[in-house]
């Protein structure tokens, strides 16, 4: 072979760095892990020879952080669910006032539904905001956010005994929770390796909802012996702990990885690290960890991911999982609305006790960290033993039971909802309990699988499972009991499970054509730059 003829041969040969980079984004698209080797267990993704990693947080802190995000969970969800068993005396209170023009009963459950409007709408602000300024600075001024509207609930004043100012601080409400749905699942797989995830965030969000639903039962109590202003105010200093916690705790987690470093194929260091994409720097100081701004994100990192959030809209299994997860937690938010009404109604319940119907909710929620936690991260690493490697469609297995609890709770509280008469309020709290459990687990799960589809877009996949399923779900919740009250509770709820029930079946077919889609999603994904940041990493 001539000279000419091999430096020609040469030259086809060597990809250029775009080509590189397109083959590296089609290995991610198909996205098969190893999760195990000759060794064992495999760190995926690759921690970096930079000790400032936050994949390299100590264990201790690393525990502290999840500390810290279950106050402030219990705070969201303590502002945003306590309020359901306390809708009649909310109703009475806003009504005795006004005459003929006083408030309906819809604009009084206003109160408890435009939060979920609103923390869907926080969840997408904060996401940007984050890729912006970085994740630390954008949770601590979300849990001030909280901390500040839970304040402006409890001395709300105004037109109509300040039902419109309280309906204003419900919506800022909804913001401060947006870190929720955003941050905290983005901050604990920053910090998480694969196998860790699902336990980490069954923890977070079970304890959290578990929490919460502990306070809820006791809300009737504290309504009925200090007046429901005192409810906020104790919700208040929840959310302060919240914010102290995390100022003290909480270290920016945006890290800078390639995407080889994603899917653990990054060739190792003798140490067991791969290199980082910018220069090592020496350990940061604890003090120095904690100043508000970092420096890590960008303008363009938030103006990629907005144009990503409108992209990610368009793929198939997304779509699926976010209607999946908005029409199961549609469903448990509209029970919860209207669980007070038919206690207090067809059963007899006094306000003060109703409440304690929250308790199937904190049970749900304590089924939620062993089943969807530990299990599901059993289950996985029991498969990929097995296949010897993983799949993000592994983690629909997961799915399987959840989905079927969730059918039978919602169906069940039609049936129950609708013939209080023939069945016990016991079975009516059971089937909530199924409900919430079926919600937690599914909001979990989806959220890591979308993740593990797309990990050059894990934050936007946290949005669109969290924020998108409570914009779709507000739909699914709002006139509630105009819906129960035309069509009854078991058309409501029947109707409810008929979705659930297709939707749920749909993920047969993205179990096996997964794969599939997510090489046809990435056959142009790959190709816009906005998915990948040339100099910096994913």
């Amino acid at each position: 072979m001539s000279t000419e003829d091999k430096a020609m041969t040469a030259h086809v040969e060597q990809p250029s760095p775009e080509e590189q980079k397109i083959e590296e984004q089609k290995h991610l698209a198909n996205h098969a892990v190893d999760l195990y080797d000759s060794e064992g267990i495999r760190l995926i993704p690759s921690p970096s020879n930079d000790p400032n990693d936050p994949l390299r947080v100590p264990p201790w802190r690393k525990n502290m952080v999840i500390l810290a995000l279950c106050f402030y969970t219990a705070g969201c969800l303590a502002a945003t669910t306590s309020l359901s068993p306390i809708i009649p005396t909310l109703i009475q209170y806003y009504g005795a006032f006004g005459g003929a023009s006083h408030p309906s009963a819809q604009n009084v459950m206003n109160l408890g539904t435009y939060p979920t409007l609103f923390g869907g709408i926080g969840a997408i602000i904060t996401i940007l905001a984050a890729r912006w300024i970085g994740t630390r600075p954008v949770l601590i001024l979300s849990s001030v956010l909280l901390f500040f509207a839970t304040l402006w609930s409890a001395v709300s004043q105004g037109k109509d005994r300040g039902l419109y100012s309280n309906i204003a601080a419900r919506c800022f409400v909804g913001l401060g929770t947006g870190a929720y749905e955003s941050v905290v699942p983005l901050i604990l797989q920053d910090i998480n390796f694969i196998h860790q995830r699902n336990r980490a965030l069954g923890f977070v969000l079970g304890s959290g909802g578990m929490a919460g639903a502990v306070f809820g039962a006791l809300s009737t109590y504290i309504v009925a012996g200090l007046g429901w202003r005192s409810l906020f105010w104790i919700i208040n200093i929840i959310t302060g702990i919240g914010v102290i916690m995390i100022i003290l705790f909480v270290p920016e987690t945006t890290w800078p990885r390639r995407i080889s470093d994603l899917t653990g194929t990054s060739e190792r260091n003798a140490d067991g690290f791969v290199p980082s994409v910018r220069p090592p720097q020496p350990p940061t100081p604890y003090l120095h960890s904690l100043r508000l701004f970092s420096g890590r994100g960008s303008g363009l990192s938030a103006w990629c991911t907005a144009k990503d959030l409108v992209r990610s809209a368009t793929f198939p299994n997304v779509i699926w999982i976010v209607l999946l997860n908005a029409c199961m937690s549609g469903t448990t938010v509209a029970s919860t609305l209207v669980i007070s009404t038919i206690l207090q109604g067809p059963y007899h319940w006094a306000a003060r006790n109703v409440g304690l119907s929250m308790l199937s909710i904190a049970m749900g929620a304590l089924l939620t960290i062993p089943v969807t936690g530990v299990v599901g991260d059993a289950v996985i690493k029991f498969v990929a033993k097995k296949k010897r490697v993983h799949l993000p469609e592994h983690q629909l297995i997961n799915l399987i039971l959840p989905v079927v609890v969730g059918l039978i709770g919602t169906i069940g509280y039609g049936v129950v909802a609708a013939r209080p008469d023939k069945y016990h309020w016991m079975v009516l709290l059971a089937m909530m309990t199924f409900q919430f459990f079926a919600s937690s687990s599914i909001n979990i799960l989806s959220t890591t699988y979308a993740i593990e589809c797309y990990p050059d877009l894990a934050g936007v996949m946290v949005i669109v499972c969290g924020a998108y399923r409570n914009i779709v779900g507000f739909g699914l919740t709002y006139g509630a009991q105009g819906f129960i009250n035309a069509a009854g509770a078991l058309g409501c709820f029947g109707t409810y499970a008929g979705i659930l029930g297709v939707l749920g079946l749909s993920g047969i077919l993205f179990y096996f054509m997964g794969p599939a889609v997510r090489l046809h999603v990435n056959s142009w994904k790959f190709r816009r730059s906005a998915f990948v940041d040339d100099d910096m990493g994913i």
